[in-house]
């Protein structure tokens, strides 16, 4: 299985995240996206590790195939370079008075959170090809002396074929298969086997979270 990433680790810079992470250079088929395709909001509810049952990888297949068959996103399996992110990316995301609630204040049910990330590209070469940022697995992480550990199956993104997001099929050394949203990195490529991030350039991606429990 491959190992996901602690966001707060990787990135070193400030702002909290839900979730952990992994980036990986893509070099497949690039599938073609729908005009005017619809969100949906997908959730971490995917298998576990022996060696970690406590932690839900991926989003499982049942939601996969909802997201591929009734929203028009992309499951692509025949990939390249899928690693962990050290020393590639990265992320700075806002402070929290820049990030948008709704309702705000989250204490609802289902809340819904919107931050723009900035992602540079730091692994000293260009990013050629179709490169996404992967989403693997919740991460709680300690704010302020409270620790913040939401259920896996009420942490979910609101992902949309229309801004570059895919579902990574990947399948580890004993053939369990997990489902791991994605986002493309270079979404103004026509083509996606043509972009390119550069060495040093930052890309935006909004990203947009949903929690099926108030937040703290």
């Amino acid at each position: 299985m491959f190992q996901s990433i602690d966001a707060k680790r990787a990135r070193r810079s400030s702002g909290r995240t839900f979730l952990g992470w992994l980036q990986i250079a893509i070099v497949t088929l690039a599938m073609p996206m729908s005009a005017m395709a619809l969100p949906v909001d997908v959730f971490f509810q995917g298998p576990a590790l022996i060696s970690d049952p406590d932690t839900a990888f991926g989003i499982g297949i049942t939601q996969a195939e909802d997201a591929r068959d009734n929203f028009g996103i992309p499951i692509l399996s025949n990939i390249e370079g899928l690693g962990p992110i050290d020393g590639l990316l990265t992320v700075q995301q806002p402070p929290p008075s820049e990030i948008s609630f709704a309702p705000n204040p989250p204490t609802s049910s289902q809340n819904r959170a919107t931050s723009t990330w900035q992602i540079e590209n730091t692994s000293g070469a260009d990013l050629i090809g179709a490169s996404y940022v992967l989403f693997t697995s919740t991460v709680p992480f300690t704010e302020n002396g409270i620790l913040v550990d939401y259920a896996d199956a009420n942490v979910g993104l609101r992902i949309n074929a229309d801004d570059g997001w895919v579902i990574i099929l990947a399948t580890d050394a004993n053939s369990n298969e997990y489902y791991y949203p994605a986002l493309l990195l270079d979404r103004n490529a026509l083509d996606a086997l043509e972009g390119i991030v550069a060495d040093g350039a930052s890309v935006p991606a909004q990203i947009n979270y949903v929690v099926n429990e108030p937040l703290v």
